[in-house]
């Protein structure tokens, strides 16, 4: 309802037309003061002269804190107009279904002088400012902006970016804004901030929140002739959030908030609301801003809303104007009972979240101080709590001669009444720090807010050197704090607001409190709990493994680097901490690394001396279990009964109940007494027990085994683990084996360098009876017979110059001396049952795969007695594809034997080990698992880092006791230069200072240029006239060296950088490119090429290979023959005679 006309009104209403000089009946004190186009010059001559008239001093902004002159007469009078909180209010939101609060688990930034929450809160502790000139040529990249520049808060580099990282072609990120790049970035640290790995939230209800309204690169690119559909969704708003969504498959709502300065705080309420209605589980939300040229400066400048010198001095005498600032802010919310249940750490809870308009203010852009008070007094309400309960407010606070004073007017009505005049509510904004960030603004100052309450204290604000004149701050019981200052006390929970208001009117408010502690009592902020792990625990001394990764070795190399840092500050977490959180928190990328360590000291030492191998295989390997036989024990080994290995520590204690039970001795015991492994009844059976003990502590890691094999008693444990033997009747195998070799005949055992053929030849030559025992690598075998024979036949070896070494030990196995003991063997083991098996196993008897159901008594006994063909078995493995080796046993026996069997056969494979002689089996299975974490493996890291977290069946691991959450180092990202700036239609381009490269170079120029004269040398024609005198293997060299260069300049990147073995998909190669990439290849070849293949995830090797396997001559047409008749002369007379055999069978098939 319009108040009233008063005498005031009246008066006021005629001294407003004097002062614009217009007839008094021209202006209605109803009327809309908007209509008046009052300036600010105006406000404050007609707020001198209500002074003057009322006798009390009032503020110019009471002209834009009602939308009448009427209202504010009514105001000034105590009328009904002075209490806008007797509208009708709206009634609080509800909290949610369950009622659970939002909490913020994980914040990303870069803003101007930081680039993490750290940074930034030791920017705000020393009051920093930085703005400074913006040089627009390097940022346009138009000889036009020569010598020019803006005042404001800048980044350094708004155009690098790490493409190959998000599998982005540089073509394709050469025409994304730059706000989507830098949005991926801040995403991405977000989400490793809160401990997050990105895959496991692919397909999840995780909702993208993005507050963005800066269209510069838009603007700019669709003015360019060539702009395409790469233009249209590198430059649409709405694509900032779907394509975060899109790369990281997540499945929740996705969308981009903008009302211009309020864009990010919006969004916070959108997600919050998403999250408190299960919408979404999971909330990506945030802002970014990035400038790239002067148009918008130079309009706002105009329109009187920008600071000269850039910067914003927040509630300053001398505030005249805003400094417009760029970055992005991305937050990762989730609700906390989530939060709580994953053992995240929390920054601290969204208590409210509201919006509102200012409806019809004095103007689309005029502040509405009634709106805003309105908005926080929703807010308290939505929160539960009492204005006086907040200890500050992040304001606004633009810097502007009229923003700030309405601002804190409303913030005075409604956090400072009532207040004690020793504890005033402290305001400031990061606006004064990092300049506004417009769309980014609200989420920077939400990021303040949270640090403020998770530290219980707020940093002095920045270029605050006189209070404004026009708020009175003491009477509005607010204070801008010059110092840092504590939370007061008598505030036993921190609680901050903060405000964000969008220049067409939308104002957005969140009410932040800090984390709570288990229970209801108030928690310490999580950077205390970061700080109890970093300064209050010392390393334990127990072996951990670090793991790290990166996408490329640069990368990797950089990340050890920043690893080797932390580790050597004196205040970093304790190694497990840290080793937990790098395990259990990070995603595992292609390129590894792996260290061992039992201190931060010696983790920094090998990381520093570390050099990160090659990439890891192309899928995850999965092991082939490889068990040794006897000979690799040693005194001690497993005495401490596996401590530290629960899963191998368990099985062990079994094995032992069992053989306690069979056998009448003590498993533990024989392990603690050294000299208990002398007897081979003792030994053999231990040696098995351990074997599967290991295994089961390999597989409780994750390390699944992709088949078994067994040396000699190895067998016996590979049969076990394969699931081909039960337990009892593996160890009682084992058992009735050691215990007929107490009764073994004494012999003699050596090496030799020679083959099995070649060696037993030469015993047969010279009437030895000394028999080849093993067969374990190519060029050589162990031998084994009586004493006196054994050492004569070496003894003449030796002269001949064969290489000669005898092996300790009193037993001639797998020799003439054990044949009175093989069929006792099989007698013993009659009516021994194996079962199906679940792995496939392969036998050292046979030299090759063998089935479950052949595993009888007799092939036992022939296990005693006959050669062990581990050779034959290794290269079978080998040629069923098997890549990866683990060596099972005391101590790695076999690994060089193995080495020397795949190495004959040639490609890329890997041997690791178990346990080693005098160490800690934990320590030497860390150090197998880091091997194996390098060559790729797939480990199940909550049971390595949290071993001792409950399992509720065998089949399904449990998720691990949440661990403490240390800060990591952030990703190294590997930013290229070469994506900026894109100089509009017409202008010249100058060297870009700021990217780093000229314009024109780059992904946009450079790798076509690289590629195109390989293609010209193979072109019209001549890769098919190549391809007609190759061999298989040459074709399928040809066509994938052309797929390599076709593919380069599809995606516009140097041919050099494509890993011919990498998928193609993971280039950034989308549909459209392959399209395109088929009409190439179908015209050099002559042949269909389907698009599948291109996104099929194979890499070009396979692509290349598949395409030859299909070419044919058929149908050549006359320029490929004509260039065949051309170089027929040069031509050998067999590769005439390949020509002529495949243009004969190309002709059969054509029709």
């Amino acid at each position: 309802m319009t108040p009233r006309t008063t005498p005031l009104a009246d008066w006021l209403a005629g001294c407003t037309a004097a002062l614009l000089g217009r007839p008094a009946a021209s202006v209605d004190p109803s009327g809309p003061i908007a209509e008046l186009r009052l300036s600010s010059w105006h406000a404050v001559s007609l707020a001198g002269d209500l002074t003057e008239h009322l006798g009390r001093p009032v503020e110019p902004t009471v002209f834009w804190e009602h939308p009448t002159l009427a209202g504010i007469a009514a105001a000034l009078e105590g009328g009904p107009a002075a209490a806008p909180s007797a509208r009708p209010e709206p009634s609080a939101a509800p909290a949610g279904p369950d009622g659970d609060p939002v909490a913020v688990v994980g914040i990303g930034l870069r803003v101007p002088g930081a680039s993490s929450p750290e940074q930034l809160w030791e920017l705000f502790e020393r009051a920093g400012t930085t703005a400074r000139p913006l040089d627009l040529a390097a940022r346009t990249g138009s000889a036009q902006d020569e010598g020019r520049s803006v005042n404001g808060s800048f980044l350094d580099d708004v155009y690098g970016f790490d493409p190959a990282f998000f599998g982005i072609s540089p073509r394709e990120a050469a025409a994304m804004d730059p706000q989507q790049r830098l949005l991926l970035e801040t995403a991405w640290e977000a989400l490793e901030d809160a401990g997050l790995v990105p895959a496991e939230l692919a397909g999840t209800a995780t909702g993208v929140f993005v507050g963005i309204s800066g269209f510069d690169h838009g603007r700019r690119r669709y003015a360019d002739p060539g702009a395409d559909l790469y233009t249209g969704t590198g430059s649409a708003l709405s694509v900032a959030a779907n394509r975060l969504s899109y790369l990281l498959d997540l499945r929740g709502p996705s969308l981009a908030v903008d009302t211009a300065c309020s864009s990010s705080l919006v969004a916070v309420h959108q997600a919050v609301r998403s999250l408190q209605f299960g919408e979404s589980d999971t909330a990506l939300v945030g802002g970014v801003n990035v400038i790239l040229d002067d148009a918008v400066h130079r309009v706002f400048d105009r329109a009187g809303f920008l600071s000269p010198d850039g910067r914003c001095k927040t509630f300053d005498a001398a505030a005249d104007g805003y400094g417009r600032g760029e970055g992005a802010v991305v937050l990762v919310l989730k609700r906390l009972g989530a939060a709580r249940a994953a053992g995240d750490r929390v920054y601290g809870l969204i208590r409210a979240a509201v919006v509102n308009q200012d409806g019809r203010s004095n103007g689309l852009t005029a502040p509405n101080g009634a709106a805003q008070e309105e908005l926080l007094r929703r807010a308290c309400r939505q929160a539960g709590v009492t204005p006086a309960e907040v200890g500050y407010v992040e304001a606004h606070g633009t810097g502007t001669p009229l923003g700030d004073p309405i601002e804190a007017h409303a913030l005075g009505r409604v956090f400072g009444a009532g207040r004690d005049a020793a504890a005033p509510c402290l305001v400031g904004s990061a606006k004064a720090n990092v300049g506004h960030l417009e769309s980014a603004a609200g989420a920077v100052g939400l990021v303040k807010a949270l640090l403020c309450v998770q530290r219980r204290r707020v940093p002095p604000a920045a270029s605050f050197d006189s209070p404004n004149p026009h708020v009175d701050f003491a009477a509005l019981g607010l204070r801008v704090p010059r110092e840092t200052t504590a939370w007061p006390d008598a505030h036993p929970l921190a609680l901050a607001g903060v405000s964000s208001f969008g220049f067409g009117g939308t104002n957005a408010h969140v009410l932040v409190g800090e984390a709570p502690r288990d229970g209801d009592a108030p928690a310490a902020d999580a950077v205390d709990a970061v700080e109890e792990v970093e300064e209050g625990r010392a390393d334990s001394g127990e072996t951990v493994l670090l793991p790290l990764s990166a996408a490329d070795p640069e990368a990797l190399a950089a990340l050890a680097a920043h690893w080797a840092e932390l580790l050597e500050r004196p205040a970093a977490p304790a190694l497990p901490v840290l080793a937990a959180t790098a395990a259990t928190r990070r995603t595992h990328h292609r390129h590894r690394l792996a260290v061992v360590a039992a201190d931060r000291a010696g983790a920094a030492e090998l990381l520093r001396a570390a050099r990160p191998a090659g990439p890891a295989a192309d899928g995850p390997p999965h092991p082939v279990f490889v068990f040794s036989g006897q000979g690799g024990q040693w005194p001690g080994m497993a005495a401490d009964g596996l401590r530290g290995l629960p899963a191998a520590a368990r099985t062990l204690a079994e094995c032992h109940e069992r053989l306690e039970a069979l056998a009448g001795w003590s498993l533990l015991d024989a392990l603690r007494d050294g000299t208990a492994l002398t007897d081979p009844g003792v030994l053999q059976p231990a040696l098995v027990a351990l074997q599967i003990a290991l295994a089961a502590q390999w597989r409780d890691w994750g390390v699944a085994p992709a088949a078994c094999v067994g040396h000699s008693l190895g067998e016996v444990s590979a049969a076990a683990v394969a699931g081909a033997l039960d337990l009892d009747d593996a160890l009682f195998v084992a058992l009735c084996r050691g215990e007929l070799m107490r009764e073994a005949p004494a012999g003699a055992t050596a090496f030799v360098e020679l083959d099995p053929e070649r060696a037993a030849a030469r015993a047969a030559e010279l009437g030895a009876p000394v028999d080849v025992a093993a067969w374990n690598a190519p060029g050589s075998c162990v031998l084994a017979g009586p004493e006196a024979d054994t050492a004569r036949l070496l003894d003449t070896l030796a002269a001949e110059g064969v290489f000669t070494r005898r092996l300790p030990g009193r037993l001639a196995f797998h020799s003439r001396l054990m044949e009175p003991l093989r069929a006792r063997l099989a007698d013993a083991l009659d009516g021994l049952a194996p079962r199906p098996g679940r792995l496939p196993l392969y036998s050292t008897v046979t030299g090759g795969r063998i089935e479950p159901a052949a595993l009888t008594p007799g092939y036992w006994a022939d296990n005693l007695r006959r050669t062990v063909r581990f050779a034959p078995a290794a290269a079978a493995l080998a040629a069923d594809g098997h890549r990866a080796f683990l060596e099972i046993g005391p101590h790695p026996a076999l690994t060089a034997a193995l080495r020397g069997c795949l190495e004959q056969r040639g490609g890329r494979f890997s041997v690791h080990a178990s346990m080693r002689r005098d160490t800690p089996a934990r320590d030497g299975l860390l150090r197998g698992l880091a091997e194996l974490y390098e060559q790729g493996a797939w480990i199940d890291w909550a049971r390595v880092a949290a071993p001792d977290a409950a399992r509720p069946d065998a089949t399904r691991p449990a998720q691990a006791a949440p661990a403490a959450l240390a800060v990591l180092p952030r990703y190294p990202w590997r930013r290229e230069s070469g994506l900026g700036p894109v100089p509009a239609p017409g202008d010249g381009a100058p060297r870009s200072a700021e990217s780093g490269a000229d314009p024109g170079t780059g992904p946009g120029a450079g790798p076509a240029a690289e590629s195109a004269e390989s293609v010209a040398e193979l072109s019209d024609g001549r890769l098919r006239a190549a391809l007609a005198v190759a061999t298989a293997e040459e074709q399928a060299r040809l066509i994938t060296e052309r797929l390599i260069e076709e593919i380069a300049r599809v995606l516009r990147m140097p041919a050099s950088r494509i890993d011919p073995a990498q998928p193609m998909n993971s280039l950034g190669l989308d549909s459209i490119m392959a399209m395109e990439l088929r009409r190439r290849l179908e015209r050099e070849l002559d042949m269909e090429v389907p698009v599948t293949g291109f996104l099929s995830g194979a890499g070009c090797t396979d692509l290349g290979a598949a395409l030859a396997a299909e070419f044919t001559l058929g149908g050549t047409d006359q320029q490929t023959a004509e260039l065949l008749l051309s170089e027929l002369d040069r031509l050998s007379p067999e590769e005439v005679d390949v020509l002529l055999e495949r243009l004969g069978a190309g002709s059969a098939q054509t029709p």
